[in-house]
């Protein structure tokens, strides 16, 4: 046996012990410059992106939001929050790494001439995937008590997408049908299957749509607006869209190009493929995060 001398034993965890200390001390933050916008994709997934990055390569970051204007304002009038209010409730309810912080800055009065630097969307169905603290509560509940569905949709816009910009028609193709009314007839095919829709608008505050998708057995919409909101909370979604690029940010969504193609008898079934398709996304997800990607940054402006 050999002659070791005598320790007590000790019965902790990982972090008994540890104290807070950021490696700011030692070497520089990762910098990431973005451009301000005024889109929900445009503020979750370079947040997402950050603590990405923060954990692949075991590093404090900071992320940027350049704003051409000189404060905070209101996207439009009758809104209730601000886009930095939407940036502050992101990073509230985002799931944080263990040992590396991330710190998020406005920068106004500053039209930044790129969108974005530091960025590599090399993986892009895993490079801005990350989730909310709340975890999944697929299946919770029965169904007779859990029969809600979020319903983004484009009923209430304005301006429709193809009407802003025609370059972003696939986005939401039952917007851009023949009667105008795909979205109206999608809610009541699902109603009358036994579910309760529940719509949400550009308009609703970012608050009220998370509590609300909490709630829900799933999220149905558009390539869009709250449907970033779905994908931080992993909700299992079905998205109506004509884009190539929808499977790759949404890479567990099921698609569909036209209404008439989603089966309103299958709606639960669907959902289940969505979930299926969501753990394996998971699973490729740990492992992307264990391979550092410093290399392939270089300061690259896009």
């Amino acid at each position: 046996m050999p002659n070791n001398p005598d320790t007590p034993f000790r019965l902790d965890h990982p972090l008994q012990d540890y104290k807070e200390h950021s490696i700011r001390d030692n070497f520089d933050p990762l910098i990431i410059n973005w451009k301000g916008k005024i889109g929900y994709g445009d503020i979750i997934s370079p947040i997402s992106y950050a603590y990405n990055m923060a954990e692949k390569n075991s590093s404090d970051v900071v992320l940027k939001f350049h704003w051409p204007d000189p404060e905070p304002k209101l996207y439009k009038e009758s809104d209730t929050e601000t886009i930095q209010q939407w940036i502050s409730i992101t990073n509230n309810i985002i799931k944080k790494p263990p040992f590396w912080d991330v710190g998020i800055e406005h920068v106004y009065d500053s039209p930044l001439g790129y969108n974005h630097d530091n960025y590599d969307a090399q993986d892009m169905e895993l490079h801005n995937m990350r989730f909310s603290q709340y975890g999944m509560n697929d299946g919770d509940n029965a169904f007779s008590t859990y029969n809600k569905i979020t319903m983004v949709t484009s009923i209430k816009h304005k301006q429709q997408l193809a009407d802003y910009d025609a370059g972003k028609a696939w986005k939401d193709p039952l917007a851009n049908t023949p009667s105008g009314m795909a979205w109206p007839r999608v809610g009541d095919l699902i109603k009358k299957r036994g579910w309760d829709p529940r719509h949400v608008h550009y308009a609703t505050p970012m608050k009220k749509v998370v509590d609300l998708m909490l709630q829900s057995r799933g999220v149905i919409g558009y390539h869009g607006a709250h449907m970033w909101i779905a994908r931080l909370l992993g909700m299992p979604m079905i998205i109506f869209s004509k884009g190539n690029l929808t499977k790759k940010a949404f890479p567990w969504a099921i698609i569909f190009e036209y209404w008439s193609d989603y089966n309103p008898e299958l709606t639960e079934e669907y959902f289940q493929q969505s979930i299926q398709k969501r753990e394996e996304w998971i699973h490729e997800y740990k492992y992307w995060l264990t391979e550092p990607n410093f290399h392939r940054l270089r300061q690259q402006r896009t």
